[in-house]
């Protein structure tokens, strides 16, 4: 129970000090990831598959970001480095992190969603503070909806986000159509 409360106030710091600062102190996700990787293997995951999803979990990420770039790259016909003013370190370092934790289709999962969730958040604020700035806190926003995903799991509806089985079930039907 420690080291969920542990994670919990941390993705809670990180959501604060994107917000108020648009700055997450680096130490944070060292930390997260430490105590991610320490729930995984207290929960009794298996560590072999636990190192095949995070190996799938990065390597999409890296896809990610170099189609980002990639695009950006085509758009503007010169490099952008897509860290100098378009996506924060602490967003990268946000979603490694939590893909320490997640199993590979929770991982593409909390991505696919999150993002525009976290427009949609992002815009309902603006439109609630008048605050119009342009900088979207991703890695704050993505931590607070990561703890909604986190204590839904533990607290309420007990899927297992570390692992597909429960995203399998539920697609499964949808897909055979």
């Amino acid at each position: 129970m420690a080291i969920r409360f542990a994670l919990l106030l941390s993705l809670l710091v990180i959501l604060l000090q994107d917000f108020w600062f648009r700055t997450v102190h680096w130490a944070l996700f060292p930390l997260l990831t430490i105590g991610l990787i320490s729930l995984k293997l207290l929960e009794g995951k298996d560590a072999s598959l636990a190192g095949e999803q995070i190996a799938v979990n990065l390597s999409f990420l890296v896809l990610v970001l170099a189609i980002l770039t990639g695009y950006l790259f085509v758009s503007r016909r010169r490099f952008i480095n897509i860290t100098e003013g378009l996506m924060g370190w602490a967003d990268i370092l946000f979603l490694v992190a939590i893909g320490f934790y997640l199993s590979a289709l929770n991982y593409v999962f909390f991505y696919i969603v999150s993002i525009p969730l976290v427009l949609i958040l992002w815009i309902f604020y603006q439109f609630i503070t008048g605050n119009k700035g342009k900088h979207i806190p991703l890695a704050g926003l993505q931590s607070l909806l990561f703890i909604v995903f986190l204590a839904g799991d533990w607290w309420y509806f007990h899927i297992d986000i570390a692992d597909d089985y429960w995203l399998l079930r539920y697609l499964t039907p949808w897909i055979q159509h």
